[in-house]
């Protein structure tokens, strides 16, 4: 199901990147939340696995690092990359993208498909965003992959990053 946002709302970390970066430079630390599980590798070692999509990694374009006023103007894209690490080939795989205050409000989402997923494949979703979101220092981006029909193992479908931002004169 697709979220339909307005585009004031339309938040993701790349808005309050935008808009730090229009107040001068700003700082972004992006750490992600350990996870409880062991992760797809540990089941895999106990059994064969028919479905398992799972989070990779992310990545900003351009990096954090090199956020100013370049970014106000093109925008930020964020890269989200998702394996199959199954043994099925996956069809119409559903990414998602969402940024919250700290506090658990959800600033917007964005949603993105992937046609076609064969075992072992990755392939990268690119959010490309625009606009200016209110400022605060504690973001929190959650990334998900829908789970597959038959999947059993879905620790590995979320990842959360917190991002603090700090504002240099």
């Amino acid at each position: 199901m697709v979220r339909a946002l307005t585009s004031k709302r339309m938040g993701l970390v790349l808005l309050v990147l935008a808009l730090w970066a229009a107040a001068g430079c700003a700082q972004v630390e992006v750490v992600e939340r350990s996870s409880s599980s062991q992760g797809a590798n540990g089941l895999l070692n106990q059994s064969v696995v028919l479905h398992n999509l799972a989070v990779q990694s992310i990545a900003f374009e351009p990096p954090l690092d090199e956020i100013g006023q370049a970014a106000l103007r093109h925008g930020v894209d964020l890269q989200v990359r998702i394996i199959n690490t199954g043994l099925t080939q996956e069809r119409d795989v559903r990414v998602e993208v969402q940024l919250s205050l700290a506090s658990g409000e959800s600033l917007g989402s964005q949603e993105a498909p992937i046609e076609l997923l064969k075992p072992g494949q990755s392939r990268t979703v690119r959010f490309r965003v625009n606009g200016i979101l209110p400022q605060y220092p504690h973001y929190v981006l959650t990334v998900r992959v829908a789970p597959s029909p038959g999947e059993q193992f879905t620790q590995d479908n979320e990842k959360v990053y917190d991002l603090y931002v700090e504002t240099k004169p």
